[in-house]
């Protein structure tokens, strides 16, 4: 819009003044200078586009309106901006301890608003046996996350009779991870123990490497993963899943830590 208003020139011997000129008190001529056009001209689209977004705004409270009043209600959780939600309340980094003390206000189940979308959290074993298995085929499921399906494109998870196949290979492996807690003294290894028997199953489904026992090279390389995933931030809370059109444009713009995080991946 700039660059075409900015190719207008005018002539002051026109054919037609009345085009170019301005006419003062005293019927006197003067021509507009480009600079006023295009002020002009910006004034005229940022009124555009903010009448456009307040329309948009207005339609989306009468939606939401009516919609609550016909849907069952939403598990309480704290309160958040407009439009935002409770995203910049979430933490990048060990969330878990958000949740835990908002579960001691709202209770085990919370319900939290990203960016227009709904996102329920659930804080004890009770809550999540209830919904993800005894109400499994109606709760259960894997959410789209563009940011990481850009990153790590996997089909993985919808190839019912592949992951049938594997299922002796993880039964081997969870049955090892409980003779070693079950022998182990160090009632603190649980996270260490559990996170080293993730990794050897990834390493043994995808590449067929069998780790090494007693410390491996890649059991350390799938913990600088873990790290290298932590710096995209929130699953599902990063504006890239809200608003998918969003990484077509550069990293950059999204910190340093960011463009490390995926240049690590």
């Amino acid at each position: 819009m700039g660059q075409k208003i900015a190719s207008i020139v005018v002539f002051d011997s026109a054919p037609f003044p009345s085009l170019y000129h301005l006419k003062t008190a005293s019927t006197s001529k003067r021509m507009v200078p480009a600079s006023h056009l295009q002020r002009a001209g910006l004034l005229e689209v940022l009124g555009t586009l903010a009448t456009a977004l307040l329309v948009w705004v207005i339609c989306q409270y009468i939606y939401k309106f009516f919609s609550n009043h016909s849907r069952l209600p939403y598990p309480p959780g704290p309160n958040g901006l407009p439009i935002l939600g409770n995203a910049l309340q979430i933490k990048i980094e060990k969330p878990w301890i958000l949740y835990k003390d908002w579960a001691s206000v709202y209770g085990d189940v919370i319900g939290l608003k990203v960016l227009g979308k709904r996102v329920v959290v659930l804080n004890s074993f009770q809550s999540g046996l209830d919904l993800f298995e005894r109400r499994g085929k109606v709760f259960a499921g894997r959410p789209a996350v563009p940011l990481l399906s850009q990153v790590l494109v996997s089909q993985f998870a919808n190839a019912s009779a592949a992951v049938k196949e594997l299922h002796p290979l993880l039964t081997l492996n969870a049955q090892r991870l409980a003779l070693e807690m079950s022998s182990s003294q160090d009632l603190t290894s649980f996270y260490t123990e559990s996170r080293a028997s993730i990794s050897k199953n990834i390493l043994e489904l995808t590449y067929g490497y069998q780790v090494k026992e007693g410390g491996d090279e890649w059991i350390r390389h799938t913990e600088l993963l873990s790290h290298s995933l932590t710096a995209l931030g929130t699953v599902g809370a990063h504006p890239i899943d809200v608003f998918p059109v969003l990484r077509k444009l550069p990293l950059w713009i999204w910190g340093n830590r960011f463009v490390k995080g995926i240049t690590d991946l």
